[in-house]
Protein backbone atom coordinates (compact mmCIF):
# COMPACT_ATOMS: atom_id res chain seq x y z
CA UNK A 1 0.00 0.00 0.00
CA UNK A 2 1.65 3.19 -0.95
CA UNK A 3 1.19 6.75 0.81
CA UNK A 4 -1.19 8.08 -1.85
CA UNK A 5 -3.57 4.82 -1.01
CA UNK A 6 -4.32 7.21 2.10
CA UNK A 7 -5.62 10.61 1.87
CA UNK A 8 -6.61 11.47 5.27
CA UNK A 9 -3.10 10.12 6.68
CA UNK A 10 -0.68 13.40 6.76
CA UNK A 11 3.06 12.70 6.68
CA UNK A 12 4.80 12.65 9.72
CA UNK A 13 6.99 15.96 8.26
CA UNK A 14 3.37 17.81 7.77
CA UNK A 15 1.81 16.83 11.14
CA UNK A 16 1.19 20.05 13.04
CA UNK A 17 2.55 19.96 16.35
CA UNK A 18 -0.30 20.51 19.32
CA UNK A 19 -0.16 23.77 20.25
CA UNK A 20 0.25 24.62 23.98
CA UNK A 21 -3.02 26.78 25.25
CA UNK A 22 -2.05 29.41 27.93
CA UNK A 23 -5.15 30.09 30.51
CA UNK A 24 -6.20 34.07 30.49
CA UNK A 25 -4.69 35.44 33.29
CA UNK A 26 -6.77 36.70 36.38
CA UNK A 27 -6.44 40.97 35.10
CA UNK A 28 -8.18 39.71 31.28
CA UNK A 29 -10.93 40.06 32.77
CA UNK A 30 -11.23 43.67 33.70
CA UNK A 31 -14.29 44.87 36.08
CA UNK A 32 -15.07 41.55 36.13
CA UNK A 33 -16.56 42.35 39.73
CA UNK A 34 -18.52 45.29 38.91
CA UNK A 35 -21.63 45.24 37.13
CA UNK A 36 -23.54 45.98 33.71
CA UNK A 37 -27.02 47.39 33.26
CA UNK A 38 -29.23 46.76 30.71
CA UNK A 39 -31.55 49.55 29.83
CA UNK A 40 -34.40 49.80 27.98
CA UNK A 41 -35.68 52.80 25.81
CA UNK A 42 -38.64 53.67 23.51
CA UNK A 43 -37.85 56.21 21.42
CA UNK A 44 -40.66 58.92 20.96
CA UNK A 45 -42.54 59.39 17.92
CA UNK A 46 -40.22 61.64 15.36
CA UNK A 47 -36.90 60.56 17.02
CA UNK A 48 -34.97 58.24 14.47
CA UNK A 49 -32.63 55.82 14.92
CA UNK A 50 -29.08 58.26 14.18
CA UNK A 51 -30.92 60.66 16.82
CA UNK A 52 -28.72 58.27 19.68
CA UNK A 53 -25.90 58.58 17.97
CA UNK A 54 -26.00 62.65 19.03
CA UNK A 55 -24.10 62.71 22.56
CA UNK A 56 -26.59 65.18 24.23
CA UNK A 57 -29.65 62.89 23.32
CA UNK A 58 -28.96 61.55 26.70
CA UNK A 59 -28.09 64.26 28.51
CA UNK A 60 -31.39 63.84 31.09
CA UNK A 61 -30.86 59.80 31.56
CA UNK A 62 -26.75 60.57 31.88
CA UNK A 63 -26.36 60.29 35.52
CA UNK A 64 -28.14 56.70 35.26
CA UNK A 65 -25.76 55.27 32.95
CA UNK A 66 -22.64 53.78 33.09
CA UNK A 67 -19.70 52.81 30.68
CA UNK A 68 -20.23 49.57 29.27
CA UNK A 69 -24.09 49.45 29.90
CA UNK A 70 -26.30 48.55 27.16
CA UNK A 71 -29.54 49.89 25.90
CA UNK A 72 -32.13 48.40 24.55
CA UNK A 73 -34.24 50.52 22.37
CA UNK A 74 -37.57 49.90 20.15
CA UNK A 75 -39.13 52.73 17.88
CA UNK A 76 -42.14 53.69 19.22
CA UNK A 77 -44.34 51.35 17.10
CA UNK A 78 -42.31 48.73 17.39
CA UNK A 79 -40.88 48.83 13.60
CA UNK A 80 -37.26 48.26 14.71
CA UNK A 81 -35.10 46.85 17.55
CA UNK A 82 -31.75 48.00 18.76
CA UNK A 83 -29.30 47.53 21.33
CA UNK A 84 -26.53 50.13 21.87
CA UNK A 85 -23.23 50.08 24.32
CA UNK A 86 -22.49 53.11 26.54
CA UNK A 87 -18.59 54.19 25.85
CA UNK A 88 -18.19 57.49 27.10
CA UNK A 89 -20.20 59.29 29.86
CA UNK A 90 -20.15 62.48 31.40
CA UNK A 91 -22.55 64.59 33.47
CA UNK A 92 -24.60 65.65 30.88
CA UNK A 93 -24.11 63.72 27.84
CA UNK A 94 -23.12 59.53 26.80
CA UNK A 95 -21.54 58.58 24.06
CA UNK A 96 -23.10 55.34 22.62
CA UNK A 97 -22.31 52.66 19.50
CA UNK A 98 -24.83 50.80 17.87
CA UNK A 99 -24.20 46.73 18.26
CA UNK A 100 -27.52 45.67 16.52
CA UNK A 101 -30.00 46.91 14.99
CA UNK A 102 -33.26 44.89 13.13
CA UNK A 103 -35.77 45.66 11.20
CA UNK A 104 -39.05 44.14 12.37
CA UNK A 105 -42.48 43.17 10.68
CA UNK A 106 -45.18 45.40 11.53
CA UNK A 107 -47.88 43.03 13.31
CA UNK A 108 -50.95 45.28 12.65
CA UNK A 109 -51.08 48.07 10.72
CA UNK A 110 -50.29 50.84 13.48
CA UNK A 111 -52.31 53.74 10.87
CA UNK A 112 -55.46 51.24 11.04
CA UNK A 113 -56.73 52.67 14.06
CA UNK A 114 -60.76 52.67 14.34
CA UNK A 115 -63.03 55.42 13.34
CA UNK A 116 -63.68 56.91 16.68
CA UNK A 117 -61.01 56.02 18.61
CA UNK A 118 -57.64 57.43 18.82
CA UNK A 119 -54.20 55.62 20.24
CA UNK A 120 -51.74 58.03 21.88
CA UNK A 121 -48.46 58.10 24.14
CA UNK A 122 -49.45 59.55 27.31
CA UNK A 123 -46.09 59.04 29.05
CA UNK A 124 -43.44 56.82 30.67
CA UNK A 125 -46.15 55.49 33.20
CA UNK A 126 -49.50 55.44 31.55
CA UNK A 127 -47.53 54.60 27.92
CA UNK A 128 -49.59 53.95 25.16
CA UNK A 129 -53.62 54.01 25.15
CA UNK A 130 -56.79 53.82 23.65
CA UNK A 131 -59.08 56.53 23.75
CA UNK A 132 -62.72 56.79 22.65
CA UNK A 133 -63.44 60.64 22.25
CA UNK A 134 -61.31 62.06 25.57
CA UNK A 135 -62.02 58.98 28.09
CA UNK A 136 -59.09 56.12 28.64
CA UNK A 137 -60.50 53.05 27.61
CA UNK A 138 -56.92 51.08 28.35
CA UNK A 139 -53.32 52.45 28.82
CA UNK A 140 -50.16 50.60 29.47
CA UNK A 141 -49.36 49.50 26.49
CA UNK A 142 -45.60 49.24 25.01
CA UNK A 143 -45.95 49.93 21.73
CA UNK A 144 -48.68 51.23 19.79
CA UNK A 145 -48.47 48.38 17.54
CA UNK A 146 -49.93 46.50 20.83
CA UNK A 147 -52.53 49.08 21.52
CA UNK A 148 -53.82 49.15 18.15
CA UNK A 149 -53.54 45.30 18.23
CA UNK A 150 -55.68 45.08 20.86
CA UNK A 151 -57.97 47.37 19.71
CA UNK A 152 -58.81 45.51 16.77
CA UNK A 153 -59.22 42.37 18.70
CA UNK A 154 -61.79 44.01 21.09
CA UNK A 155 -63.83 45.17 17.98
CA UNK A 156 -63.78 42.08 15.97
Amino acid sequence: MSKHDLIDAPDSAEAEAPRTVHPAPVTALVGADSRRLTHHHIAAQGVQFGDFAIQEYWSLVAPKLHVWDLIECEDFNGTWFAILQVREVGAEFAKTIPILKVDLPRAVDVDDVPHGHRVEFLGPVRLWAVLRGTAVIRHGFSTRSDAVGWLQGMLR
